[in-house]
C-alpha cells in the first residue's frame, strides 16, 4: 500500500497493480486480494490477480519462502509481458535488506549475499527500499490510508520471521542497539565490490567461452584450472548470475572450485534439473532433462526422407537429393554431402555408435554427456560423419571424389 501510495503521489505515467494470491493462508488470502481490488477499483487502476498453490508447486527440496518468490515473479513477468510495461516495481524495505543480509552471511556467503537486495536488478525496481517498515507505516498513518497485515507474517517457523522478530532484536538489544542500520549500510558497499568482481569474471568468461550445442554456457577446463582460487570463485558466481541462477552457498561454490580443480568426468548438480558437466577440455552448464531422455533411436535415411525436414533427438534434420556433388564433411561445420549406395545412411546416436563398431577415436570427442543426443550418419562400416566433428573415413580408397547420387545432410540444434 505504501508502494501505491508512492506511485499515485509521484508517478506521472500509466499504473498496473498485480497481486497473487499464494494460497497458503486460506480465506485471508482471498481477503486481501479482494481489499486490494477494491482499491484498485475505487482508484480505476488497472488490476491483474491470479491464485496458485505455492505449497503444491513448490519443487522438490525447495521451501515455501523460495517457491512462493520463484513463483510469484514468474506471475510478475508475464503480466508485464501481457502490458508491454518497462518495469516491474516491488515493495522491498530496508528491513528487508538487513534480513536477506544477515540470512546469506548466517547461511555461508561471499560478496554477492552480502549485497542484499539492489535497488535495481534488469527490469525490477525498488522505490521504497530506503525506508523502514515503521516509517512506511507512519507515512500510511498520517495519510489515513489502510492496509492489511498477513498473519503469517508472525510465524517464527519462517526463517524470515524468526530473523526479524527474535534474532536482530536480540541482536539489538545484547549487541549493538544500530545492528539493523549497520547492515543496510554495508549491502551499498558490498554492492560497489561485487559489481567490481563481476566485471573482471565477466572479461574472464567472454575469454574462455566457446559454443556447444544444448549448453547454455560452456568454458575451457584447462584455462579455468589455471585461474587463482579468489578467481575462480569470481567466475563460477557470476556464471551462475549471467545464467539466472540461485546464488550458491559459500561451500557449494568451493565444492565446485575443486571440481573444476580436478580432471576427468564429473557432473554438479547447481539447481533444479541445471547442472555443470566437465570432460573433453570443457565445463558446460546444461538441462539434464534434454541429454538423458532422447526421443529418437537410429533412422534410416530411405528415399522417403529426400527433400524432407524432421526432429531427431532435438536437432532439426534436412536432407536434400543432389547429383554428381564431391563429398565434403568439413571439421566445425553442420553441414555434410554424402553418397547413395545400396548400404544406405543411417543415424545412430554417439553412444549407439560407441557401443557397436564405430570409430572410436573420433566419437569419443563428442562430450559424454551429449553422447545419447548427438548424431553420427554411418554409410556402411567405412565412413560416418558427426556434425562439428567432420568427416570421418577407416578406408581412404572408400569415397571415390565423385559420386552419382548423393544428399546434402543440414542438421541444426532446436531452441
Amino acid at each position: 500500500m505504501a508502494l501505491l501510495w508512492f506511485f499515485r503521489s509521484f508517478w506521472p505515467g500509466d499504473l498496473i497493480v498485480a497481486h497473487l494470491e499464494h494460497g497458503i493462508r486460506e480465506q485471508t488470502s482471498f481477503r486481501d486480494a479482494a481489499f486490494v481490488e477494491e482499491v484498485c477499483r475505487s482508484g480505476n487502476i488497472p488490476f491483474e490477480v491470479d491464485h496458485v498453490s505455492v505449497p503444491d508447486d513448490k519443487y522438490r527440496g525447495e521451501s515455501i519462502e523460495e517457491a512462493a518468490r520463484r513463483i510469484r515473479y514468474s506471475f510478475l513477468e508475464s503480466v508485464m509481458e501481457k502490458h508491454h510495461a518497462p518495469f516491474v516495481a516491488t515493495a522491498h524495505t530496508a528491513d528487508d535488506v538487513a534480513e536477506t543480509v544477515f540470512m546469506n552471511l548466517a547461511r555461508g556467503t561471499g560478496p554477492f549475499g552480502l549485497a542484499g537486495i539492489p535497488e535495481r536488478r534488469g527490469p525490477y525496481i525498488r522505490p521504497i527500499i530506503s525506508f523502514y517498515r515503521e516509517e512506511l507505516r507512519n507515512i500510511l498513518r498520517a495519510r489515513n490510508i489502510s492496509w492489511c497485515e498477513d498473519e503469517t507474517n508472525e510465524d517464527v517457523s519462517y526463517l524470515r520471521n524468526r530473523v526479524r522478530i527474535e534474532v536482530l532484536p536480540w541482536l539489538a538489544e545484547r549487541i549493538n542497539s544500530r545492528m539493523k542500520e549497520h547492515l543496510v549500510d554495508l549491502a551499498p558497499q558490498m554492492e560497489y565490490i561485487k559489481e567490481r568482481e563481476r566485471g573482471t569474471a565477466g572479461n574472464l568468461i567472454d575469454w574462455l567461452s566457446k559454443d556447444l550445442p544444448f549448453s547454455t554456457l560452456t568454458l575451457d577446463h584447462e584455462c579455468l584450472r589455471k585461474l587463482s582460487g579468489d578467481t575462480l570463485s569470481m567466475v563460477v558466481r557470476e556464471s551462475g548470475n549471467r545464467l539466472g541462477l540461485s546464488t550458491l552457498s559459500r561451500d557449494r561454490t568451493e565444492n565446485l572450485v575443486q571440481l573444476i580443480r580436478s580432471s576427468g568426468r564429473w557432473r554438479f548438480q547447481w539447481e533444479g534439473s541445471m547442472e555443470v558437466f566437465a570432460g573433453q577440455g570443457i565445463i558446460a552448464f546444461a538441462d539434464r532433462t534434454i541429454l538423458e531422455n532422447p526421443t529418437n533411436g537410429p533412422v534410416d535415411l530411405c528415399p522417403a526422407y529426400y527433400g524432407t525436414t524432421f526432429t531427431w533427438n532435438h536437432w532439426l534434420v534436412e536432407i536434400e537429393k543432389c547429383e554428381r556433388s564431391p563429398i565434403t564433411g568439413i571439421s566445425g561445420e553442420y553441414s555434410v554431402i554424402l553418397p547413395i549406395d545400396e548400404q544406405g545412411v543411417k543415424i545412430l546416436s554417439v553412444d549407439d555408435h560407441l557401443s557397436g563398431s564405430g570409430f572410436d577415436v573420433h566419437a569419443k570427442r563428442v562430450p559424454w554427456w551429449l553422447r545419447k543426443v548427438w548424431p553420427v550418419f554411418c554409410l556402411g562400416s567405412t565412413i560416418s560423419w558427426l556434425p562439428s566433428y567432420g568427416l570421418v573415413q577407416l578406408d581412404e580408397q572408400a569415397i571415390p571424389p565423385q559420386a552419382e547420387t548423393c544428399i546434402r545432410v543440414t542438421v541444426i540444434m532446436k531452441n
